[in-house]
């Protein structure tokens, strides 16, 4: 015949050449030529054709490279002329499944408690396409995974050096893997593995308490906590040190883990002692645990003092008094000992004492000579301190209202404030200047009597400056030295101004502070707000625009949204940068003229947009003709966008489209 098949790999008869010959007794010779004839061999006599090396399917040898083999037999005979056929012969060379082979190594090392890729079975197909499924087998196999299609292993549970899993158990563990191919007969390959699990230094574990006690007065080198901890390395020593808060109060053993005083504990001092206990082994990176501790101070109840002394008071008959004598006393003590209960003796008629805060105030209800007013705090162990001072009750004018110059005023500006009271009094500074006392958000600003000395208007001046965006109110009008009709002694007078609010008056000393961001996002070809400002400030704040790309956009002055004039178009950057970042920025003024300003970078972003066909509606085609009816061409504002086209339309079926050309 003249074709032949030959699996790869094979040895033997590739193909028999046979002739006949009409002439009786012929002996005929059998010889080889053609494409591939120097790969083959044969028998002269026989006419049997042989590879000189068996072939291989995977690395076709033959000159077309496609496993088919070209070459001519020719049977010649020995008669007269030596007359011969020669016919060509076509080898075909057919693949064999072959099994594949493992090429990672036998062993591999995993360090305890770790997780993932513990070893990589790998191995390779001479068969094109083959696709390798791997498996598991070995004595530790049931502690470990496979992935049957990379060929990772892993841990079913992290190892542990010190209680090894394994059959041994001696931390190496045998596995063996298989990789088996998808060929007919699925051939395998299988190798023996040991993964040793190696040892890795762990941090030891502190098993003692988080908290103690000590009582107050305990001497130095008292031990107020011993550290203890584990660890399960073996021949591990650890060592203990302290840190945190207290740390530098307190020594500690390093061997015993022994906490101890370095001065007598006073709770009125310190309460509690915060340290760390820090255990440290002596293994390769010297790991530790730390735990935070901390230690209660005991309390022993102590007598309350008095602190200072208070001066002599003048109250205003018909008018509220108030004087907090709580800050006279002291107690060191917490808790119920520590707690003050207040008494006097000597108070004026309508005026008595908080007990609990140590207010004393009333209304007086008639007049009286400085006289001793005795006050005891007692704590809640019967303990106590006493303070005395001279006690007096006057007559006195009254405010009936407070006016200011301004509504908003700036750190610097000029500020008047007046009080009108009900009576012309006479005001005599030789001995000082009265003030008037302000609270400006917790902080004190002191305006300075510039009046007349003979007035039923009482008039302040002062520099605004003080606080910031804050009502301001008036707390007292004091003497100082100075001398109003009826008042003799330098306290705070006329207390019918206390609490009062200054009308329209805003001290506003800071810039408004944005709480909007530098930065937005605005998708092209939209409308609506593409950045809306936001600042917090006491006062009413009005809105502008500025920067490089100001003139592209709106704002509102009183909520400060911003807009684009006209819908942005990302193909088509309009900003100066023409990199679809507007530049503006925003200016917030307040009320007293405070500025603040805020650079904002707007960023367009792109929205996917339509294509558009540019080729026309008709053409015409010759009939009988092939190749281009019509091309399809179209634009997307799009960059970079790859369009695809397709056919509709009642004749569609008689068409083809390229779908990218169109």
């Amino acid at each position: 015949g003249a074709t032949a098949n030959f699996a790869e790999n094979g040895t033997g008869a590739v193909y028999t050449a046979t002739a006949t010959d009409p002439d009786a007794g012929t002996t005929l010779a059998y010889t080889l030529g053609g494409t591939d004839a120097d790969l083959f061999i044969i028998d002269a006599s026989t006419g049997v054709v042989t590879f000189k090396n068996a072939p291989n399917f995977e690395a076709p040898a033959d000159a077309g490279a496609d496993n088919v083999y070209d070459i001519s037999v020719t049977a010649t005979d020995n008669g007269t002329g030596s007359l011969n056929d020669t016919k060509a012969v076509a080898i075909t060379v057919t693949n064999v499944n072959e099994a594949p082979s493992i090429t990672s190594g036998a062993t591999a090392n995993f360090s305890e408690n770790g997780t993932g890729t513990v070893y990589t079975a790998t191995a390779t197909d001479p068969d094109a396409g083959s696709t390798l499924g791997y498996t598991l087998g070995g004595t530790d196999a049931d502690l470990f995974n496979i992935d049957a299609s990379t060929g990772v292993v892993t841990f079913k549970s992290a190892p542990n050096f010190e209680a090894p899993a394994d059959a041994g158990p001696n931390n190496v563990y045998d596995i063996s893997v298989t990789a088996t191919d998808n060929g007919t007969g699925s051939l395998s390959d299988t190798q023996a593995v040991a993964i040793t699990v190696t040892n890795v230094n762990e941090a030891p574990v502190i098993t003692s308490g988080a908290t103690g006690s000590v009582a107050e007065n305990a001497p130095a080198s008292t031990v107020i906590y011993t550290a203890q901890a584990s660890d399960v390395d073996t021949g591990t020593t650890l060592t203990y040190s302290l840190g945190g808060a207290d740390a530098s109060l307190l020594d500690i053993d390093a061997s015993t883990g022994a906490v101890t005083l370095k001065a007598s504990a006073n709770f009125e001092v310190k309460s509690s002692y915060s340290f760390d206990v820090i255990a440290t082994d002596n293994g390769t990176g010297s790991l530790s645990d730390t735990k935070a501790v901390t230690i209660t101070v005991t309390d022993v109840n102590e007598a309350p003092t008095a602190v200072g002394t208070v001066a002599a008071q003048t109250a205003v008959n018909g008018q509220l008094f108030s004087l907090d004598v709580h800050g006279y006393f002291a107690d060191v003590d917490a808790g119920n000992n520590g707690t003050l209960s207040y008494s006097a003796t000597g108070l004026p008629t309508g005026i008595t004492i908080d007990s609990s805060t140590g207010v004393i105030s009333g209304t007086a209800s008639a007049d009286r000579s400085s006289a001793e007013v005795v006050v005891t705090a007692t704590d809640g162990g019967s303990l106590f301190a006493t303070q005395s001072f001279d006690l007096g009750v006057v007559s006195a004018p009254a405010i009936t209202g407070l006016t200011s110059n301004v509504a908003v005023a700036n750190s610097g500006d000029a500020l008047t404030l007046t009080a009108t009271v009900s009576e012309a009094v006479t005001v005599d500074t030789s001995g000082g200047t009265p003030t008037l006392t302000l609270d400006v958000d917790g902080q004190t600003l002191t305006a300075t009597y510039s009046g007349g000395s003979d007035t039923t208007s009482l008039t302040f001046t002062a520099t605004a400056g003080a606080g910031d965006d804050s009502t301001v109110s008036v707390t007292a009008i004091n003497l100082n030295g100075g001398v109003i009709t009826g008042i003799t002694t330098a306290q705070a007078l006329l207390t019918t101004a206390t609490g009062q609010v200054v009308p329209n008056f805003i001290v506003d000393n800071t810039n408004p502070v944005f709480t909007s961001g530098a930065t937005a996002n605005f998708a092209e070809n939209g409308s609506g707000t593409a950045y809306a400002s936001a600042v917090t400030d006491a006062t009413t704040v009005a809105y502008t625009l500025g920067g490089t790309d100001a003139n592209l956009f709106n704002i509102d002055a009183s909520t400060g949204a911003v807009t684009f004039k006209t819908a942005p178009d990302f193909e088509a950057a309009g900003d100066n940068g023409s990199n679809n970042v507007y530049d503006i920025t925003v200016t917030a003024t307040d009320a007293a003229g405070n500025q603040n300003t805020q650079a904002v970078a707007i960023t367009v972003t792109n929205v996917n947009e339509a294509p558009s066909i540019t080729s026309g509606a008709t053409t015409s085609f010759a009939e009988n003709g092939t190749g281009t009816v019509y091309t399809a061409t179209a634009t997307d504002p799009d960059a970079g966008t790859t369009l695809a086209y397709t056919l509709g339309g009642t004749d569609a079926d008689l068409f083809n489209i390229d779908a990218s050309t169109g």
